[in-house]
C-alpha cells in the first residue's frame, strides 16, 4: 500500500483558495473603513466555497484512485452512476474495506455538489432541489448563512481526512466533526491595540507608495546609473527633488497622513508606556553592555519576562560572564524596556520614513520629520538590541547610522 500519495499542485492551489477565501470573508466583516451586509458576503462566499471545495474534493478523487490498493475512491467513478450513486458507491467502498466513516458527511457533500452545479449552471434540476432542502440548504443563493459557510468548511475538512484515510486508516478515526468556528455576523468593536495596528498599516501604505515613487524616478533616464550604494541614492533623490520642485508633487498629500499616523500611534503606544527618549538611549546603551556582558557558552539570553523579578535577576546572573561588571537592576529595567520596544516597534518603516522619504518629498518639512525619525531610530536599535540578545546573534545598527548620516546632510544642505 503506498503510504504518502502524490499531493498536486492543484491539491495545494485549491487549499490555497479556500484559505483565502475564509481570510477574505473575516476581512470584509472586520474591516474598521468599510460597511459591509454580512447576508450578501455569506452568500457570495459560500458561492465560491462549493465550486472551490467540490472541485477539490473531486480532483483528489481522480488522482488518488490510481494508487489506491483497495479501489475504494474508483467506485465514485462507476460506470453510468448519477452523482446520487456516485456518492453512495464511495460511501459503501469505504464501509466494505472496513473504514467506518459518518453517512451524513457524504448526504451533505452531495447537497454541496448540488448546490455548485446550480451556481455553476445557473439552474436547478428538481431531484437536485429535494435533496438539497431536505439536508437544509437553501434554495435561494442569497439565503446562504454564516451556520452554512461553517458547515460546508467542515463537510470538506472532513472529506479530505477521509480521503487520506484510504492510504492512512488512523485518519478516519481523527474525522470527527470538529466544533463550529465561532463566527459573526456583528460589527467588530476594535480595541487600542486594533486601533494602533490600523495605524501602523497606514504608515506601512505611506512607506510603500513612497518607495514605488522613488523606484519610478530613478528609473528616468536623467537619475539612471549615477549612484552605487544606498545614501548616493537617496542623495541623488534629494537633490532632483530641490532641482525639479514638482518632481515629487503628487506624493505631498502623504506627509499629512504619515504625520499624523505616526503621532496616534505614539500616543497609543509609546507614550502609554511613558518611554521619552532619554530612556530608549539609557535602554540602548545597557542592552550594548549586556551584549559584551553575557557567557558566550549560552549563545543567547533567556529571558522569562513573566517570572518574578528576583527569579529574573537570579537567572540574569547565571547567565553573564563571572567578570561583567553591570548592575543587575539597571540590566532588568532596560531587558523589561527591551521587551516592550520590541513589540510596538514592528519593522523600521517610521525610520525609513521620517528620515529619508519624506524628508526628499518635502524638504522644507525636514524640522518636523527630524525629531519623529530620532525617535523611530532609537525605539528601532532598543528593539533590535533586544531582539539579538534573547535570539542570539551579533547586532548590526549600521542602518541607523545611515539614516542618522543622511539627517545630518539633509540638515546641512537645508543650511
Amino acid at each position: 500500500m503506498k503510504i504518502f500519495p502524490e499531493v498536486t499542485k492543484w491539491m495545494n492551489g485549491y487549499d490555497r483558495d479556500i484559505s483565502v477565501l475564509q481570510s477574505a470573508r473575516k476581512a470584509l466583516l472586520s474591516h474598521p473603513l468599510r460597511r459591509t451586509t454580512p447576508e450578501l458576503c455569506n452568500a457570495s462566499l459560500c458561492r465560491l466555497l462549493a465550486v472551490t471545495m467540490i472541485g477539490a474534493i473531486e480532483h483528489v478523487l481522480e488522482t488518488w484512485k490510481e494508487s489506491d490498493p483497495r479501489g475504494i475512491l474508483g467506485q465514485y467513478f462507476a460506470s453510468g452512476s448519477n452523482n446520487g450513486e456516485k456518492v453512495t458507491n464511495l460511501f459503501e467502498a469505504f464501509t466494505e474495506a472496513g473504514i467506518q466513516l459518518d453517512r451524513a458527511v457524504f448526504d451533505d457533500y452531495l447537497a454541496i455538489k448540488y448546490f455548485r452545479n446550480a451556481v455553476v449552471h445557473a439552474r436547478w434540476k428538481d431531484y437536485e432541489k429535494d435533496w438539497v432542502r431536505q439536508r437544509g440548504f437553501p434554495l435561494e443563493m442569497q439565503e446562504v448563512t454564516t451556520s452554512h459557510w461553517t458547515r460546508m468548511l467542515s463537510v470538506n475538512k472532513i472529506m479530505t481526512r477521509y480521503l487520506w484515510a484510504v492510504f492512512m486508516p488512523a485518519f478516519a478515526r481523527t474525522a470527527e466533526t470538529p466544533s463550529p468556528e465561532q463566527l459573526s455576523d456583528e460589527r467588530p468593536v476594535l480595541s487600542r491595540d486594533d486601533l494602533a495596528r490600523v495605524i501602523w498599516n497606514n504608515l506601512e501604505a505611506v512607506n510603500w507608495r513612497l518607495f514605488k515613487a522613488f523606484e519610478t524616478a530613478a528609473a528616468s533616464c536623467s537619475l539612471a546609473g549615477s549612484w552605487t550604494n544606498k545614501e548616493e541614492w537617496w542623495m541623488t533623490l534629494w537633490q532632483e527633488s530641490r532641482n525639479k520642485p514638482d518632481l515629487f508633487a503628487a506624493q505631498r498629500q502623504l506627509v499629512e497622513p504619515a504625520l499624523f499616523s505616526w503621532d496616534e500611534y505614539y500616543r497609543l503606544t509609546f507614550e502609554r508606556a511613558n518611554l521619552p527618549t532619554s530612556d530608549l538611549e539609557r535602554a540602548g546603551a545597557v542592552l550594548r553592555e549586556l551584549h559584551t556582558a553575557l557567557d558566550p557558552r549560552f549563545g543567547h539570553l533567556l529571558w522569562p519576562e513573566n517570572a518574578t523579578l528576583t527569579d529574573r535577576r537570579e537567572l540574569l546572573r547565571a547567565q553573564l560572564r563571572s567578570d561583567a561588571q553591570i548592575e543587575l537592576d539597571r540590566a532588568t529595567w532596560a531587558l523589561d524596556i527591551g521587551v516592550i520596544v520590541y513589540r510596538m516597534m514592528i519593522n523600521s518603516t517610521p525610520c525609513d520614513l521620517f528620515a529619508v522619504r519624506l524628508p526628499i518629498v518635502e524638504p522644507q518639512k525636514l524640522a518636523e520629520f527630524r525629531p519623529r525619525a530620532t525617535y523611530a531610530i532609537l525605539a528601532m536599535e532598543v528593539s533590535q538590541l533586544w531582539r539579538d540578545l534573547v535570539e542570539g546573534g551579533v547586532p548590526d545598527l549600521s542602518g541607523f547610522a545611515s539614516l542618522r548620516t543622511m539627517l545630518e546632510r539633509w540638515s546641512s544642505t537645508l543650511g
